[in-house]
Parts: structure tokens; sequence; C-alpha cells
């Protein structure tokens, strides 16, 4: 072998250690088809888009596969798949994952029309009702097994209140993020007919859940906490949701903060816009019930303001923050609508 022979081969060889070496640490996720969290086709993979942004910030090479339930838990249990991108914690699951910090919630949603003057209080009030669902939708078993309710199953949530303006059924039951959208991007000769009650029918915690024997889970874990608690601070989260504001504890103080997105042009003064935001976590703080070092919120929590991952008091001071970055143009105009275009333009 000539030395120019030897030397094209060990190129070779080190090209193919280093190929073998990203290719190891690639991480390998995993979800099922379950649009708006999870999906192959954008605009309908919430989660998956927090998710892999998340793990980009913190400088992990990760890879999503989208393949059926019980694929997802079998091949985590195998070893075929690193991490699940989102999974409620249940003890059987605990066994084999360990589960991040709560990243969003899943929060079922009873939606009616205006006319209907059911107060709702419990799911027992349904019983008997033509409740409309998406087919395959995972509302967790007190819905999902409960056969005093009548469900009308559709293909996507817009199919579903259509339905509903058409009085082809009673309520339909949609995920929160859903009826956010519902109040910020549906025109409002639409919103104006509908009657979206407060009391959530289910709420589950939505974690990143990582195979207990990954020889890096913790830190895995530890990153994407990290990252996860910057980008509900600086925006990314408005930005990927597709809201202008958000309500949630960024920095875990036990503080909640009103947190605007960089769409600043779209922000409107009135306070009402504000309170309306979409509200991340429920009632509680970002990491109230899954860290242990989290503060105990003995009290109701005072508001503050979060622009530009900047905190304020008061909103006479995030308005000024706002007004500043307008006028120097430091957050330019980001269309955010594309979160929901499987809702907008159906109606």
């Amino acid at each position: 072998m000539t030395l120019r022979q030897f030397s094209s081969a060990c190129t070779l060889v080190i090209a193919l250690m280093a190929s073998i070496t990203v290719n190891a640490t690639e991480l390998k996720l995993v979800a099922d088809e379950w649009p708006p969290f999870t999906s192959e086709k954008q605009g309908q993979r919430i989660a998956v888009d927090l998710v892999q942004t998340a793990l980009q910030n913190a400088s992990v090479d990760a890879k999503v596969h989208i393949v059926a339930w019980q694929e997802v838990l079998s091949g985590v249990k195998a070893g075929k798949y690193d991490a699940i991108v989102g999974a409620w914690k249940t003890p059987e699951r605990e066994q084999y994952l360990l589960f991040s910090r709560p990243y969003m919630e899943n929060r079922i949603m009873l939606i009616g029309r205006q006319d209907n003057k059911i107060e709702f209080g419990n799911i027992a009030q349904l019983k008997g009702k033509n409740v409309g669902v998406v087919s395959g939708y995972a509302y967790g078993d007190e819905i999902n097994n409960n056969n005093d309710i009548k469900k009308i199953p559709d293909v996507t949530d817009a199919d579903n209140i259509k339905k509903l303006l058409k009085n082809e059924v009673d309520f339909i039951l949609a995920d929160s993020l859903v009826a956010q959208a519902i109040k910020e991007h549906l025109p409002d000769d639409v919103t104006n007919k509908l009657k979206i009650y407060d009391k959530e029918v289910v709420t589950q915690s939505l974690f990143f859940a990582v195979r207990k024997n990954h020889p890096d889970a913790k830190g895995l874990l530890d990153k994407f906490n990290n990252a996860v608690e910057q980008m509900i601070a600086d925006g990314t989260y408005n930005k990927i949701l597709g809201f202008t504001w958000l309500l949630a504890d960024s920095n875990s103080d036990g503080v909640y903060e009103y947190i605007v997105g960089n769409n600043l042009p779209a922000v409107n003064y009135d306070p009402a816009e504000q309170q309306a935001g979409y509200s991340l976590f429920g009632s509680e703080p970002l990491n109230a019930s899954s860290s242990e070092n989290a503060p105990a919120l003995t009290k109701k929590p005072v508001l503050k303001y979060r622009v530009l991952n900047q905190e304020y008091n008061s909103w006479g001071e995030a308005k000024q923050a706002i007004d500043q970055a307008r006028e120097e143009g430091v957050a330019p105009y980001e269309d955010t609508s594309g979160t929901f275009d499987f809702l907008i333009g159906k109606f």
C-alpha cells in the first residue's frame, strides 16, 4: 500500500467513525399521531415543535419518529427509541421512564352554544347528551370509558365546531389550546355563538420522558427543563403556540407573569387581552407540582409582566417597554397564525 493509499484509507475510516458517532449521539424521539400536539403534518405538532426547539437550544440532536401509540411504549422499553415527546405520567410508566417537569397541560374543555343554559359542574351532567369528539383522541378514561355520554366522533375539531353550530351535537370536547385558538383566531360571528365553559373536564400534565436506562437520562432532562424555562420567559412559547399573551411562572419563584411574545405590533393595550391570554399550566405555576425545589404557594401569587425576557412589576412599565421596542424595531413582526391552520380558514 502506497503512502497516498494509506492516507486515503485513514481519511475514509475517520469519516466513517465520525458518521457513526453522530448517529450514535442523535436522540431518537418517538410519538404517535395526535394532532395538534404530535403529528407528521406541520402546523399540527405543537408538542413536537416545543420539544425539538428545547433540545436544539440545549445543543441536543434529535429526530422524531411517528408510530402507533403501542409501539411508542414498547419501542422505548426495548431501547429502540430514547424518549417520548409527550406522555402522561403513570406509576407503571415511571418504572421504565424518567419524566421532565411538565412543559404543557392537556386540559379538556366543554364547548357549547350560547343558547344552552346548562351551567357545567361535572361530567355526570353530560349523561344522555350528544358530545362531539375527535376520533382517536386521548380524552382520558373518565371520558373514553363513560358509556352514559353519547360520543359523536369526527375527524377534526373544526368539524365538531361546525356540527355544534348546526345543532347536530349538544356540546363538543376540545383541548384548551383549541379553545384559546377559537377565542383569538376565529371570526366574531363564530365565537359569539359559542360558549366555552371555564371548568376543565379533564386535566393531565404533559411530560417529556426519557427511558431510565439511557446513559444520560438525567442530564438530558436537566438540559430540557432549563431550556423550557428559557423558552417560556423569552417568548418562544408564544411564537410556537401562536398566542400573544401567556400566563405562567417562568422562573419558578411562585409569581405568575403575563408573558408577551415577540409579535409586539399585534399587542392590544386593552388589559382584557392579557387576562384572556392562555394559562400555560392552569392554576398552577410551572414547577409547583413537579420540582422538589419549587417554592410553596401559600397565597395567591402577585402578577407581574415579562417583555422580551425582562420582568416588570406593573402594566405601565411593561407597556413602556413594548412602546420602546416598537420604536426601536427590536422585535419585528412574526406571523404565528400557522400554528392553527388546521382550524383557521374553516369558517
